[in-house]
């Protein structure tokens, strides 16, 4: 494997391993597509074996490391879990019961324990399960959850060996000693666990590995020889019934029919242009270094969610609406109807659904940074790692503002050298300087986000946005072409040039759309951090005004206790203080990040030129009201009309090139807005 497309197998994990910072929301638990094949039309096929009832496993999860670095991590080379799944389940139900540590994220090396119910199958990053025991019918997931719970969650600060892979461990004793599963010597467990792991890998990895491998095999661990043991699957198909198979003659009639050589046909036709249209897509939107990294494309294949329906419906569906009879009626023009259908769609949005599957937004940050460092001949395997990594969090928005909090040195001082310690009790003045400490927080908060550093943030998460975005439309541009192939000969060639000007102008309104997006993910981000900040702030604040005014100062060398009535009366000031909350500055902070997205550059295909001057314009969000602010926003751009139609457009005298970028907004929205760079 090359080195994109292991660190690309990371995609799905950078935010999500117990080795890395990961919020509560972002693990491997969420429900995903599986890997190509699984749960699509082109391998129907589960490899499960049918008991009754339901299994307690050990389950490995990649973190997307080569066979050297997993080499290195030794133990912790997987993300260890604990599942409670019915035997038998199907592709389709959310039945098994996950539970597992995963970090904080205020500290990446704590760690906090969480129970989920999962679909398995949809869990692309599961490389490897091990039976240890079977739940008693008399024991419920609720009970496991009980016990589970009481295991200790792991602390890399109080012990650096602590993980995941201890704790699953703890929690194994925890149901030996409650009698759940059988007892027996878990030391050298894991590292069995880990080789078995290692094989699987190997096995689903290598082109021609030494055993067949499916990544939802179940293992059983022999607990009286003290080893693992590989099963062999048993094929069932997927229907409304438990997969079960023991008669082989059952076994033949229940087999999946062969996929149709039309259909294959169809599929490969659409893999091939989708392929060919993302490799253009990304060289017209300047990301030409990626097109050379030619597993990208696969691996976002693989690993993004795809469209609800399977690929070879969603062809079939387009084909019944682009049939001969229309396309005699509509000519090839519906083709271009088709993109503007599917991107109004509320099921299509690949941005919607990567807002789940927010781990693979800084994955794909991370591949394009490499394909540009490849491309300079400055790769730096260490500073790509912490791209996956450490750096992660950076790149998906999630930062950590790296701000000591400070009570203020204007303040700090003030308070040491005040010698009237009546000034102490005087709760106006408590209130005053408290305000006044907050502000010069919140000061250096806004120059944060106004930065350099979350500008590189920003820009990495819009550029993550436009790649799914084209991702989406070579997509739907392969499906298209794969049409062609039940309609009359001929009519594949012209494809291209009825679904490229629609293509163009849906992908520029969604990237728009995304900008928004992005603008009121920061927003959120930090106003929750701006809280979390004066919080922290009038904790240390209060802290150091009660120490000060309820420490009496010697006089004449002697130290005299304060009376009972002042020290209540400063107590009951401090803790309305506590109570108090300080002034958030809401609207400072919405305008800084507005200022940054502003300062994020439109992508040149969604530009168009106006005006003798070469001025530059783009189309934004729809909106019905002009834009607040002052009139140039911090991209130098000028908030110019508010577009209803292309009518509209023609009477404000908008070039081609500009009416060609207009897309029209949905029924109760007034316009699309539009900006213009003045020429020079």
């Amino acid at each position: 494997m090359t080195i994109l497309s292991i660190l690309l197998h990371f995609l799905l994990w950078s935010l999500q391993s117990c080795a890395l910072g990961v919020p509560t929301s972002h693990d491997p638990t969420l429900d995903l597509s599986p890997y190509p094949g699984v749960g699509t039309q082109e391998s129907d096929l589960l490899l499960r074996k049918r008991q009754s009832s339901s299994n307690i496993l050990i389950a490995l999860y990649a973190r997307g490391l080569n066979a050297e670095a997993r080499k290195a991590a030794g133990i912790e080379a997987f993300h260890w879990g604990i599942h409670v799944t019915p035997e038998g389940a199907l592709k389709s139900e959310k039945t098994t019961t996950l539970f597992h540590v995963i970090n904080q994220e205020e500290n990446i090396k704590l760690f906090q324990y969480e129970k989920r119910t999962i679909n398995p199958f949809r869990q692309r990053v599961i490389f490897a399960r091990v039976k240890v025991g079977t739940l008693p019918p008399t024991v419920s997931v609720d009970k496991l959850d009980e016990l589970l719970s009481q295991v200790q969650a792991p602390s890399k600060l109080e012990n650096p060996g602590d993980s995941c892979v201890t704790w699953a461990v703890c929690g194994i004793k925890k149901l030996q000693e409650n009698g759940i599963i059988e007892n027996f010597d878990t030391t050298g467990f894991a590292d069995k666990v880990l080789e078995y792991g290692e094989q699987q890998t190997r096995a689903l990895d290598d082109d021609e590995p030494e055993f067949e491998a499916d990544e939802f095999d179940i293992a059983n661990y022999d607990a009286k020889e003290g080893k693992i043991i590989r099963q062999e699957s048993v094929p069932c198909k997927r229907a409304g019934e438990p997969c079960v198979n023991p008669n082989p003659k059952e076994k033949e009639n229940n087999e999946p029919a062969v996929e149709k050589p039309e259909d294959g046909e169809l599929i490969a036709v659409a893999k091939e242009k989708s392929k060919e249209s993302f490799d253009g897509l990304l060289e017209e939107f300047n990301y030409g270094s990626v097109v050379k990294q030619d597993k990208l494309y696969g691996e976002l294949n693989a690993r993004l969610p795809e469209f609800s329906a399977p690929r070879v419906e969603r062809i079939a569906g387009f084909a019944s609406k682009l049939g001969e009879g229309a396309l005699a009626i509509g000519g090839l023009v519906l083709y271009g109807k088709a993109v503007a259908d599917v991107f109004s769609s509320e099921d299509a949005s690949v941005l919607d659904k990567a807002a789940v599957v927010t781990s693979i937004l800084p994955g794909i940050g991370c591949a394009v940074q490499l394909a540009d460092d490849e491309q300079r001949g400055q790769v730096d395997v260490t500073h790509t790692a912490l791209c996956f990594t450490e750096d992660a969090l950076l790149v998906s928005g999630f930062w950590e503002i790296a701000l000591v909090m400070q009570v203020g040195e204007e303040i700090s001082n003030w308070i040491k050298a005040e010698d009237e310690r009546s000034k102490f009790w005087d709760g106006d003045l408590l209130a005053q300087k408290g305000a006044e400490g907050w502000l010069q927080n919140v000061k250096r908060l806004i120059n944060h986000l106004k930065g350099d550093e979350f500008f590189v943030n920003a820009t990495s998460q819009f550029a993550t946005y436009q790649i799914l975005t084209l991702y989406q439309a070579s997509q739907l541009t392969g499906d298209l072409h794969a049409t062609a192939k039940t309609n009359p000969q001929g009519i594949e060639a012209d494809i291209h040039a009825h679904v490229q000007p629609e293509l163009k102008r849906q992908i520029c309104s969604v990237i728009s759309d995304s900008k928004q997006q992005l603008q009121t993910k920061l927003e959120a981000i930090a106003l929750n951090h701006t809280i979390k900040l004066e919080r922290e702030f009038k904790n240390q604040f209060l802290d150091e005004w009660l120490k000060a005014a309820t420490t009496p100062k010697p006089i004449f060398g002697i130290t005299l206790p304060d009376f009972e009535s002042n020290t209540r009366l400063i107590h009951e000031q401090v803790e309305k203080a506590r109570n108090t909350p300080l002034q958030l500055y809401e609207k400072e902070v919405k305008a800084a990040i507005r200022e940054v997205v502003e300062r994020l550059p439109t992508p040149a295909p969604c530009q168009c030129d106006q005006g003798k001057k070469g001025g530059k314009c783009e189309f934004g969000v729809c909106q019905s009201t002009e834009p607040e602010g002052h009139p140039l926003d911090a991209g130098g751009r000028i908030y110019t009309a508010n577009v209803q139609s292309i009518e509209v457009a023609k009477r404000l005298r908008l070039t081609d090139s500009c009416q060609a970028l207009f897309t029209k907004c949905q029924a109760g929205e007034a316009g699309r807005a539009l900006f213009c760079t003045p020429g020079k």
